[in-house]
């Protein structure tokens, strides 16, 4: 009974995703309860006792040291005191994939019924200015049900998971799902307007069309058919184009408000820049300053917005919540450790991903390997270094993160049995 409880309260959440954080956020918080009593009461403690986890909740202690040793502890514990909960998440979805067969197609058909209803939500604002819930298009950036810029950031973030859940599901048709699921994620990012998320999905579509097996011929037609969708895109709506590109050009190269005199720009063989834009560059001045400050367990999760306005650490345009950016936020608020625990997550991941490629001498990927290397893909673009990203202490963003590694550590856990298996027949 509190399995089926557990296992649908988890395959809700990519809808509940939707709505906003609080749902979400609701829905890890019972389960990781319930996931407690059942574990207990089958003394299955094992899913809790071994290393990667161990690791983790030495990292959520790391964090809470570093909250009380700050000079705002309060603020910061909100952040930090139950970040275990997304460890909880973790296990409970490698505890319901190892003893719920059905949880798989579950949880695949709720991200295909979120991105029909977010996906078609936003199409509705784009075409007729305003969405399901009332809100209207601001010209620049599709927003959710929840009136929050994350349509594009959704779709960019599950897209490899879908991808690689539909291998599992959609056995017989796998390669028309994943196309038609890749060809109408590709046109709904591209029209929200969120730049992060159309890079994420270039990202993807660079892996995915080197080391997926199709026909050369239907991998040229794909890449003309995105071409041609961008392409149609920028003229019917030169308003996304804009933002898309010229504006992100103009941020990277060219004058700006909020630094009228450029005196502020990176001058680098020849070349005279700004780090994405005046006000991310300002954010990270910012943010380093802290960091200089408080070099070791940095200032405390969730402390920038409450120094970056102090004189001491104070860059014109340079204080918001967070500094948009993963890397620069964790050094300045959780020092050299956390920034390197998260740092060392993503180069193994990195390595992981080079190693299924090099490992087959660049041909085809087999299932299992397909399945491994979309999840790395997912957690590679959420821990991508060089690009602007959220305050990787929210919990919207936190559960995407976490997400992906209880797949991935099933998938892995179960083709290390079938080896021993087959090593034993």
């Amino acid at each position: 009974m509190l399995l089926k409880i557990i296992s649908n309260l988890i395959v809700l959440i990519p809808l509940a995703l939707i709505t906003g954080p609080f749902l979400p956020d609701l829905i890890v918080v019972i389960s990781s309860l319930l996931l407690l009593l059942e574990v207990f009461r089958k003394k299955q403690l094992h899913y809790f006792l071994n290393f990667y986890f161990l690791l983790f909740i030495i990292f959520c202690i790391y964090l809470i040291i570093s909250s009380l040793l700050s000079d705002f502890p309060i603020h910061s514990l909100s952040s930090s005191l139950f970040y275990f909960r997304f460890g909880f998440l973790v296990i409970g979805i490698i505890y319901v994939l190892d003893h719920d067969n059905s949880f798989i197609r579950k949880f695949t058909y709720c991200i295909i019924v979120s991105f029909i209803i977010l996906g078609f939500d936003g199409l509705f604002q784009f075409f007729f200015d305003i969405n399901s819930t009332g809100i209207k298009y601001d010209g620049k950036r599709l927003s959710g049900i929840s009136g929050e810029f994350i349509i594009g950031s959704y779709f960019s973030r599950f897209l490899p998971i879908i991808i690689g859940l539909s291998i599992v599901v959609f056995k017989r048709y796998t390669n028309f799902a994943i196309m038609i699921i890749i060809i109408f994620s590709s046109i709904i990012i591209y029209l929200s307007g969120e730049r992060a998320a159309f890079f994420y999905l270039l990202v993807q579509l660079i892996i995915f069309s080197l080391f997926i097996r199709y026909k050369i011929k239907i991998k040229i037609a794909f890449i003309l058919i995105f071409i041609s969708l961008v392409f149609l895109s920028s003229l019917i709506v030169p308003e996304t184009k804009n933002r898309m590109i010229d504006l992100t050009f103009n941020e990277v190269f060219g004058d700006s408000l909020y630094d009228p005199e450029g005196e502020n720009k990176i001058n680098m063989f020849g070349f005279k820049f700004y780090l994405f834009s005046a006000l991310h560059q300002a954010h990270y001045k910012s943010a380093f300053k802290i960091y200089t400050q408080n070099k070791l367990i940095g200032s405390g999760p969730k402390n920038f917005r409450k120094l970056c306005n102090k004189d001491e650490y104070w860059v014109k345009f340079g204080c918001q919540t967070h500094p948009h950016n993963t890397y620069v936020q964790l050094l300045s608020e959780t020092g050299l450790i956390g920034f390197s625990l998260i740092m060392t997550t993503f180069i193994i991941i990195f390595y992981k991903i080079i190693y299924l490629i090099f490992m087959n001498n660049f041909n085809y990927l087999e299932r299992n390997q397909k399945i491994e290397l979309f999840f790395y893909t997912a957690i590679f673009i959420n821990l991508w270094p060089f690009i602007p990203s959220g305050n990787f202490f929210n919990n919207y963003l936190s559960i995407v993160y976490f997400i992906p590694f209880g797949f991935l550590i099933h998938f892995i856990k179960k083709k290390k049995y079938s080896k021993i298996i087959n090593n034993n027949k």
